[in-house]
């Protein structure tokens, strides 16, 4: 499990029993928190990657279940979720609290994201029993499909598209 986070000031205090990267962007701070078991942080030539690996794995960049990958050269952010990942990865986006994208709501609620409940959705969920991707049952939180990206390329600007 992973976390990332775009915001002002950084977060790094809240966290205690993972492992922890800051790094410092132009107005900005971005945190990375992994687990070090399912998840790494690898530097690259152009920037960074965040990636979810199953634990079998051998090479831990044979099969990716999900990727995080910030661009220096374009300052932009992609999310990649995999079609065999099985896993949700949830993002936040507010332009006063920053951006945060995690596989787990537990690490979005220890950053700091208000985690609320969305009425919106409860008709679709009491009906169905499911709720439509890319909806949660969390208010402003929401989840990316397998198989498609995010890329956020400004902090009010958000394309989603299927790779």
């Amino acid at each position: 499990m992973f976390l990332v986070a775009k915001t002002k000031d950084g977060i790094s205090d809240n966290f205690n029993s993972f492992n922890v990267e800051e790094f410092n962007l132009h107005s900005s701070k971005i945190t990375i928190v992994t687990d070090g078991f399912l998840s790494e942080l690898i530097t690259e030539p152009d920037g960074f990657s965040v990636i979810e690996f199953p634990h079998f794995s051998v090479n831990n960049r044979e099969i990716i279940f999900s990727k995080f990958k910030y661009n220096t050269q374009n300052d932009s952010f992609t999310v990649f979720n995999s079609m065999i990942s099985g896993r949700s990865i949830y993002y936040y986006n507010n332009l006063k609290d920053g951006f945060f994208c995690s596989t787990n709501i537990s690490l979005l609620r220890s950053a700091g994201v208000p985690i609320k409940e969305n009425t919106y959705v409860l008709p679709e969920f009491y009906v169905f029993r499911h709720i439509m991707v890319p909806n949660t049952l969390f208010k402003d939180i929401y989840q990316l499909p397998y198989g498609y990206q995010l890329k956020l390329i400004t902090a009010d600007r958000i394309e989603n598209s299927n790779s």
